[in-house]
């Protein structure tokens, strides 16, 4: 009879115990697992994101698209070169014709009066 009276005593105890674990498994459920709204509040901004991504990538393709290739550069680069030679040769023009400006005026202001 005493081993029983101790069983009963014990039994709130133990009910005590299984409550609160069910409790606190509940609560641990809710706080695991996404809801229905914040699943689909998440969802709304990864597609605008999305959205804006792929918006982006299409304005940087089209402006790549519109970049000279390889070959234009290189094109370029000669063009180049040979406006830079010619600009020299102008250039060498351009001091012979400093010089005979620069002997005319000499000559106009000094060697002429004589």
């Amino acid at each position: 009879m005493k081993s029983w009276d101790t069983i009963l005593r014990l039994i709130p105890v133990a009910l005590v115990l299984v409550q609160g674990l069910f409790a606190w498994g509940v609560w641990s459920l809710t706080k695991r697992f996404v809801t229905n709204e914040d699943c689909k509040k998440c969802r709304k901004k990864l597609e605008g994101d999305v959205a804006a991504m792929q918006t982006r990538q299409t304005a940087i393709e089209s402006s790549i698209r519109e970049l000279p290739s390889k070959t234009e550069l290189h094109e370029l680069a000669l063009t180049m070169k040979d406006l830079h030679g010619e600009l020299k040769a102008m250039q060498a023009s351009v001091e012979t014709l400093k010089t005979m400006t620069n002997r005319q005026e000499e000559f106009l202001l000094n060697g002429a009066a004589k």
